[in-house]
């Protein structure tokens, strides 16, 4: 990676950003995944790990959509979250110029994920529904086993469409 060092200070501040308006009160929407990979983005870019910043860009490529579609429905916008869902994929994409795709990205996203939401599971408050581990969107209505199966094959899904757009943007 030959991008230079202060890019990874962007996503830093965005990342800083989440964590002001989150703690202490509101803690567990610090480990909404799109938050989460903003930080990621921030260390991968220091360390200059091809593997990290990937991963995190694919996450944030998933979630983009997601939360635009959440806040146009009646969910809320709040102010770090254009950075972390527009600014910090858009440095991902320029921190990757020129790499080649790291083994292993696929699994390391699908692994992460899984983490987060059992993290979150255990954690976070049902009322917070932090990364939807409790029951879907209201705007989705459905079962949460259902809902679960669903979520998890859609995902599945956009993080290889991501990918594969990730590889042919790098």
């Amino acid at each position: 990676m030959t991008h230079p060092r202060w890019l990874a200070l962007l996503p830093a501040l965005v990342f800083g950003h989440v964590l002001v308006d989150y703690l202490p009160t509101y803690w567990p929407n610090t480990l909404w995944i799109c938050n989460l990979c903003a930080g990621a983005l921030a260390m991968g870019l220091w360390f200059r790990s091809p593997l990290w910043v990937w991963v995190s860009v694919l996450w944030l490529g998933v979630g983009a959509p997601l939360w635009l579609v959440d806040g146009w429905v009646g969910g809320d916008w709040q102010p770090h979250s254009f950075g972390v869902h527009l600014l910090c994929p858009i440095i991902g994409l320029v921190g990757l110029r020129g790499v080649q795709p790291p083994r292993w990205r696929f699994e390391l996203a699908v692994a992460a994920m899984l983490g987060v939401q059992g993290l979150c599971r255990m954690l976070t408050p049902p009322e917070m529904n932090v990364n939807l581990v409790f029951e879907s969107a209201l705007w989705v209505g459905v079962p949460f086993a259902v809902h679960w199966i669903g979520m998890m094959g859609a995902l599945l899904i956009g993080l290889a469409a991501v990918d594969v757009l990730i590889e042919r943007m790098a």
